[in-house]
């Protein structure tokens, strides 16, 4: 567990590079010669802006990062969303949830902020953004214990 020490130095470096940021204009950022950060094959790299069409497909699909910690947190949030997907996708006996069938219930997580608790919903014909889809209400409660609740919390929006 990090002292409070260690937070506020965290907090301060944070703040510094974002300083830096709003000193070079929030719209210039990333440009060239900007440091910068990107997910790849086998974890987050380090890289230098050169306005490259590999970089401007990073900066499109939302893989450019000011920090290795923010690459870090969605590379985790990635992983998160990929087996929440592979456990809702096994839950089907076809793969994935027939939308046209009546009765045929499909079950997605929430988090209940105010119980500060992750549960199960049957949404029935509804569909919500984002949402990914059990078969049944037990997969959906199994699906949070195998993630975990922690790791889950990185799904929503800051």
């Amino acid at each position: 567990m990090k002292t409070i020490e260690q937070r506020i130095a965290d907090m301060e470096a944070q703040l510094a590079l974002l300083k830096e940021k709003a000193k070079a204009g929030a719209d210039e950022w990333p440009k060239d010669g900007d440091a910068f950060y990107y997910i790849g094959n086998i974890g987050v790299y380090h890289d230098v802006w050169e306005d490259l069409k590999a970089d401007q497909f990073r900066l499109e699909t939302g893989n450019v990062f000011l920090t290795r910690k923010d690459g870090e947190r969605e590379l985790e949030r990635l992983k998160v969303l990929t087996a929440l997907r592979l456990l809702a996708r096994y839950s089907w006996v076809n793969g994935n949830a027939d939308w046209s069938r009546a009765g045929q219930y499909k079950w997605e997580l929430f988090y209940d902020h105010k119980e500060k608790e992750w549960s199960s919903l049957d949404l029935g014909y509804a569909q919500t953004q984002g949402a990914v889809c059990f078969a049944t209400g037990h997969d959906a409660d199994a699906a949070i214990k195998t993630i975990g609740a922690d790791r889950l919390m990185l799904l929503l929006e800051d």
